[in-house]
C-alpha cells in the first residue's frame, strides 16, 4: 500500500477521530496563513469531541453530525449548501454546479454505500434522479441505463466520505463537512460557482464545507 493510499484508509476507517499532525502534513499537505498548520493535528481532540458530540443541530436547523445522517435514513432530503458562496449545490441534469436558489434540482440523498465505513454514501439527486459523480477533475451526473439499483462497473466513483469539518481543520465552521470523492481521493470544491474535485484541503477551506440542510420528508 503506498503513503498516499494509506493515510486515506486511515481517514475513512477514522473519520470519528482527527488525524495525527503527521498524516495531515502527507495528506492534507498546505499551511494557514502566518505559519500555522491548517490542519487540527493533536490539538485538544479531547475538548474538541466533546463539543462535537453535545451540540447536536445547528441553530438554522443544519445537520452537524455524520450519525445524524445515518439515522435520518436513505430517503431523508437535504439541501447541500455553501455558506461561504451562499448558494445550493445543485445540477441540470448532467453537471454538477452551485444555484442560488434551492428546488428539485438541489435536493439531494444520502444513501449509504459501505458495509465496512460508517461515513460512506452515495448521494443521489432528487429531480436527476442520477447519482453524482466524477471522473477526472468535474463533477457531474451519472446513472446506469438500468436504473438506480445498478451502481456501475466502478461504484466507487459515485461513493462520497462525509467527514465532519471540524475535525480535520482548525476554525471549521460549525455543523460543515468536506467530502471525499472515493474513486479519485480528491475533495469536492467550489470555486466561482464551478463544482469540482481537489486534492488537498486549502487555505480557502470555507468553498470545501458544505452544509446539510433538511430539505423535506421523504423522497419524491
Amino acid at each position: 500500500m503506498s503513503g498516499f493510499s494509506g493515510i486515506c484508509a486511515l481517514l475513512i476507517f477514522g473519520a470519528s477521530a482527527a488525524p495525527d499532525a503527521a498524516s495531515n502534513q502527507a495528506f492534507l499537505g498546505k499551511s494557514a496563513l502566518g505559519g500555522d498548520n491548517s490542519t487540527l493535528g493533536e490539538w485538544n481532540k479531547t475538548a474538541l469531541e466533546l463539543l462535537s458530540s453535545s451540540q447536536g443541530q445547528d441553530r438554522d436547523g443544519s445537520v452537524c453530525q455524520v450519525h445524524e445522517i445515518l439515522e435520518r435514513g436513505g430517503s431523508a432530503s437535504y439541501w447541500v449548501y455553501n455558506k461561504h458562496h451562499q448558494k445550493y449545490l445543485s445540477t441540470d441534469g448532467y453537471n454538477v454546479d452551485l444555484y442560488g436558489e434551492h428546488g428539485d434540482h438541489a435536493v439531494w440523498h444520502f444513501t449509504r454505500s459501505s458495509g465496512t465505513t460508517t461515513n460512506t454514501f452515495s448521494m443521489m439527486n432528487d429531480w436527476a434522479q442520477k447519482y453524482m459523480d466524477s471522473s477526472g477533475h468535474n463533477v457531474h451526473m451519472w446513472v446506469s441505463r438500468n436504473g438506480l439499483g445498478d451502481k456501475g462497473s466502478i461504484p466507487e466513483n459515485i461513493k462520497w466520505h462525509v467527514f465532519e469539518a471540524d475535525h480535520l481543520t482548525r476554525g471549521a465552521d460549525p455543523c460543515t463537512f468536506y467530502l471525499l470523492h472515493d474513486g479519485s481521493h480528491e475533495w469536492l470544491d467550489t470555486h466561482r460557482g464551478n463544482v469540482h474535485v481537489s486534492p488537498y484541503l486549502v487555505n480557502d477551506v470555507a468553498d470545501l464545507q458544505w452544509q446539510l440542510i433538511p430539505a423535506r420528508a421523504g423522497r419524491r
